[in-house]
């Protein structure tokens, strides 16, 4: 089997777990499409087209943990029911403090283990918990630089 297939294969077994786990999230998790993507180092989630689409890269899927992985898939998930998926930026858009603000908000509902460095609550001391996406963002305007996507993979 290809490293495609055994990364597809791990991903749909971390769905049906993580569905398991969180029936609230199962829609979401049994609805998106599931491409491999050259261009993503992680995975990551949006539309393409009018699908919502879980893009992967076979070798970051194969190199996690099953916990880490229905970690990230968490992750992407709550991406969605953040609604980040349908944000447009701004002209003006602090686009650092914006993906800070997104990180730290699906991060906070992560109990599975992430990996690598994931941009977490507990580094913005000024931040309290239950705070919105674009609540946290306004207080991190200006105050963030060089927050990277991918990390974990965000969407």
């Amino acid at each position: 089997m290809n490293s495609n297939a055994d990364a597809r294969n791990r991903i749909e077994l971390a769905i049906k777990r993580l569905g398991h786990e969180y029936p609230l999230h199962a829609g979401i998790l049994a609805s998106w499409g599931i491409e491999e993507y050259p261009a993503v180092s992680t995975m990551g989630v949006g539309y393409r087209g009018n699908r919502l689409c879980l893009v992967f890269a076979p070798d970051f899927v194969e190199s996690i943990g099953m916990n880490e992985l229905e970690g990230v898939l968490h992750h992407e998930t709550n991406h969605v029911l953040f609604e980040h998926v349908f944000h447009e930026p701004e002209d003006e858009e602090d686009a650092d403090a914006r993906v800070a603000a997104e990180e730290v908000t699906v991060n906070e509902w992560v109990p599975e283990p992430l990996p690598g460095k994931p941009v977490l609550l507990s580094q913005y001391p000024f931040l309290p918990e239950n705070e919105t996406t674009e609540v946290r963002y306004r207080k991190l305007r200006g105050r963030v630089s060089g927050a990277k996507r991918g990390k974990v993979g965000s969407g």
